[in-house]
């Protein structure tokens, strides 16, 4: 039995005839400093590149949300929602501030994003809290370049291949441990960093 929902939606539904056969179904997108500026190589203003995405990864009924939200009181509410652009656009953001922010700073950044995304829903758009978010956020955005490669199939996108200016993930991990254990294996223990550690233990 079809869902009741199904009518709902208008980009998220499959058509073979708007999927990116012509690129072995699949996208890339690039950013420059936090902005997206190409899709498959192709320069796009973000206004026709979101119109693109919610045509063309919307055909593989990617974007698709439905779930639970709360009002005032805490009822809650089911809501049905579809951003097959925004999908793509911030799944591939999100894979390439991984590979490019450090850890601590990705925590830092995620209570910020919490924190915007809280004023912004509950009408406090301006408030200096949020003004002060955006600043943050704006700021690691400067260090997201790159282009990051999915997968197309029915209902999602699957990964496939990220180069981020700047990374910070290693290219030859076999290479790079078996330099590390050379690099320790050349330490050597003296009569001082013993007594540091008898000391330490004590």
């Amino acid at each position: 039995m079809r869902p009741l929902y199904e009518s709902l939606f208008h980009w998220a539904v499959w058509n073979p005839d708007f999927q990116l056969a012509d690129s072995n179904h699949s996208v890339s997108i690039t950013f420059q400093k936090g902005m997206p500026t190409r899709v498959n190589g192709t320069v796009m203003p973000l206004i026709k590149m979101v119109e693109y995405l919610n045509k063309h990864i919307g055909s593989y009924q990617i974007g698709r949300y439905i779930g639970f939200d709360h009002l005032d009181y805490d009822e809650k509410v089911l809501e049905i929602r579809e951003a097959p652009a925004a999908s793509a656009l911030m799944s591939a953001y999100r894979h390439l501030e991984v590979a490019v922010l450090e850890t601590e700073l990705l925590r830092m950044k995620t209570l910020h994003s919490q924190t915007w995304t809280n004023e912004a829903v509950e009408g406090r758009w301006g408030s200096h809290l949020q003004q002060a978010t955006q600043a943050f956020i704006s700021q690691t955005a400067q260090s997201i370049s790159g282009t990051v490669t999915f997968s197309l199939s029915q209902g999602q996108l699957f990964l496939s291949n990220i180069v981020a200016d700047k990374a910070r993930y290693l290219t030859d991990r076999d290479n790079w441990e078996i330099q590390v254990a050379h690099e320790r294996s050349q330490r050597t223990i003296t009569t001082e960093n013993i007594f540091q550690l008898n000391k330490a233990s004590a």
